[in-house]
């Protein structure tokens, strides 16, 4: 198995963990835990979706829909710094703008 295929099951698990202990009303989707596995879900998985088709010609897939896959990876680094990153943030109350970089 390659380096990135390890990654990916990693995430997945850690997330169906999160999820379970959600579900199980072990945790909170507002816990410190869920919100920073989600922040590093999101920005690893964006980033493999915007180098992965970067670096590895796909044959079947074509350039345009290689283009919006990869530009899925770019939506899923702005969630992590607009919605998950000041979430974060907010808990250690550090006061931080997305929006100015302030």
């Amino acid at each position: 198995m390659k380096i990135h295929e390890f990654i990916i099951i990693f995430l997945k698990v850690s997330m169906f963990v999160q999820i379970c202990l959600i579900m199980a009303k072990l945790e909170d989707s507002d816990s410190i835990y869920y919100l920073f596995s989600d922040l590093l879900f999101k920005i690893c998985l964006g980033i493999f979706l915007i180098t992965f088709f970067y670096f590895n010609n796909s044959t079947g897939v074509d350039s345009w829909d290689e283009l919006i896959i990869s530009f899925g990876g770019v939506l899923l680094l702005y969630d992590a710094w607009i919605m998950d990153l000041p979430a974060i943030l907010k808990i250690y109350n550090v006061k931080f703008n997305p929006y100015t970089l302030n």
